[in-house]
């Protein structure tokens, strides 16, 4: 059985990679080639251009849908059919 929107959000902060602290970027690629199911990725501004090539990378390397969407959007955007979403924050200050 897959975990609720609960079970999620109380997992939220074991599964925040936090490059402020620590960049790892073997353990970045590990868990990007994890990702192997429908994913929406968020980021306003800068951070919108990390969620776009990271978008693109999850689409060709991981050969899944991967849509890029501003985090209000998410409002908006059927998310039905997703089952991830990974929201990019290039300058770690958005805590």
């Amino acid at each position: 059985m897959k975990p609720t929107m609960y079970d999620n959000f109380n997992m939220l902060s074991n599964r925040v990679q936090d490059s402020l602290t620590e960049t790892n970027l073997e353990e970045t690629r590990k868990v990007l080639s994890t990702i192997k199911e429908p994913t929406i990725v968020t980021g306003v501004g800068g951070s919108k251009v990390v969620a776009v090539f990271t978008s693109k990378i999850l689409s060709k390397k991981n050969n899944i849908l991967a849509t890029t969407l501003e985090p209000r959007d998410l409002i908006y955007h059927p998310l039905t059919g997703y089952s991830n979403i990974l929201a990019c924050s290039y300058s770690g200050t958005n805590y």
